[in-house]
């Protein structure tokens, strides 16, 4: 289990007098900062700014991270943002190209065969989120993460 901080780079441009540490004053374009865990993030906006990315384009590094809090309406949209790109991996591992690793670009003469039939009469529109739902009888019902210690986890390494 990761247990680090996590790293994400952003780009905003501000010009915060606080961040003097990472390098010269000037206009701010973008962040590289860490956080331990999201949901805390999300909570509390609290975070440390590595590097600032200057006009020229490059990363400056701070002598030490600096402790920022985020405002409300840009910490909501990180942590939007990366469920979002989890969600689309996890939807990734659960399809059959992508968890048997098949060519399956059309570029380079690849098929895949799940897409092509599920895209074949918009077939993929036959089945809703209340179909998962109501697998009780079948399988259980949707999986519950509940008592694991990483949920996230878990669910990618049962899924593929």
């Amino acid at each position: 289990m990761y247990s680090g901080p996590i790293t994400y780079s952003y780009s905003q441009a501000t010009n915060n007098p606080y961040l003097f540490a990472c390098g010269a004053p000037g206009l701010i374009t973008g962040f590289v900062f860490e956080y331990d865990n999201l949901f805390d993030f999300y909570l509390t906006g609290s975070a440390r700014v590595i590097a600032v990315r200057n006009v020229a384009g490059y990363l400056d590094y701070c002598s030490y991270p600096v402790e920022v809090q985020w405002v409300q309406s840009f910490r909501e949209k990180v942590a939007w943002e990366i469920l979002g790109r989890v969600a689309h991996l996890l939807a990734d591992v659960n399809t059959p190209a992508h968890a048997h690793y098949d060519q399956h670009d059309p570029v380079f003469g690849g098929t895949d065969t799940y897409k092509s039939t599920m895209g074949q009469n918009n077939l993929y529109t036959n089945w809703k989120y209340l179909d998962g739902i109501n697998q009780d009888a079948l399988y259980g019902g949707p999986i519950d993460v509940t008592n694991h210690s990483n949920p996230i986890k878990y669910l990618f390494y049962t899924s593929a």
